[in-house]
């Protein structure tokens, strides 16, 4: 587990050091059309946060489209009360055959926006005023068609404390060399988040879009891959100081969430599950009186660059044995076709 441990925290220290970060991006000279792509279902208790943050957004070139994606809690109406200036609202069409909502949204969005850069934002994301200015010079600068934020993660609850971090830092931040993603142009070291996912306009297309990514539930990371197999960049952002997302409010949203993504993330299929979950608890549960401190070292670095408080160290057994649950779960959920999100079912999955 040392040699484990010590490479873990070689990585993480590397993209402390070296990760792109959104704050630092230069300003502007031209302001090519955004269009801001957010998909709803039944969001109406994260609208008016939202709504304050896209009001507050400076950019001068920017179109705000909304897709309410058949909410039965009064979504829509609200979005349609708030519509003026560059805000607009459409209702979605039927999720038809061979779609998962998510993805189904995003391609409708896509259909009707106008501008050279599309962004896809989620309805927990809260953002700075120059949040947008600042994604569009970091894919100048870097030379890139694609751009993917890693956000500031609102960790209120001691279950998200603990599971959370497992999810969406330590993975990211500890096996992947960020910097590196968009020169290696390799699929399998691809970072996506659908969380905030700004994209060419002729790259998305060219790829096929969300079209591409249809039955998939992680229908980020699915169209980054495609993005890369295509020969387009794609470079993940650390956003800390301007994207804030709180993905969970309650642990049945948790629990319903990660049991929809752990296993597709995982490889989706049995022997990578099995993988990652005997490796994640022998590295995170037993990694011998030697690699306690490599492991503290690991978990000080990743909560530093993600601005976590240091009190999810203390959370770390609970949430190595939670993400362990949940990942069982997401395996078991997945191949008996159990998994639902947002009022929606899946089919079976196929496993081997």
């Amino acid at each position: 587990m040392i040699i484990v441990l010590s490479v873990l925290c070689s990585i993480a220290i590397y993209n402390f050091f070296t990760v792109v970060r959104l704050e630092k991006a230069s300003p502007l000279e031209e302001y090519p059309k955004v269009s801001l792509l957010i998909p709803v279902r039944n969001e109406r208790e994260r609208l008016s946060g939202l709504l304050l943050s896209i009001s507050e957004i400076r950019y001068p070139n920017l179109e705000v489209l909304f897709l309410d994606d058949e909410s039965t809690d009064g979504t829509f109406e609200i979005l349609d009360e708030n519509k003026e200036g560059r805000l607009g609202v459409r209702r979605g069409k039927a999720l038809p055959d061979g779609w998962l909502g998510k993805s189904w949204a995003c391609w409708q969005l896509a259909g009707e926006a106008t501008g050279e850069i599309f962004l896809f934002c989620d309805a927990d994301v809260r953002m700075s005023p120059d949040s947008i200015q600042k994604t569009v010079s970091s894919m100048n600068e870097n030379k890139v068609q694609a751009l993917t934020a890693l956000p500031y993660q609102e960790l209120p609850t001691w279950y998200e404390k603990s599971v959370v971090p497992f999810v969406m830092h330590l993975p990211i931040f500890s096996l992947v060399p960020l910097k590196w993603v968009p020169r290696l142009q390799r699929p399998s070291l691809v970072v996506a988040n659908g969380q905030w996912f700004a994209i060419q306009r002729e790259a998305y297309f060219k790829v096929d879009g969300h079209r591409s990514c249809a039955q998939s539930l992680i229908e980020d990371m699915a169209l980054g891959r495609n993005l890369v197999s295509h020969g387009f960049r794609l470079l993940p952002v650390l956003a800390v100081k301007d994207i804030r997302v709180r993905m969970y409010d309650s642990w049945e949203s948790l629990k319903e969430g990660f049991t929809k993504n752990l296993y597709d993330l995982s490889g989706g299929h049995s022997i990578s599950v099995m993988l990652v979950l005997l490796g994640s608890l022998a590295i995170y549960n037993f990694p011998g009186w030697d690699g306690v401190g490599l492991l503290i070292l690991l978990r000080a670095v990743v909560a530093l660059a993600f601005g976590a408080s240091f009190s999810t160290l203390l959370y770390h057994p609970v949430g190595s044995l939670l993400f362990a649950f949940l990942l069982v779960r997401s395996w078991v959920f997945s191949v008996t076709g159990r998994i639902t999100w947002k009022g929606r079912g899946t089919q079976p999955r196929l496993t081997s």
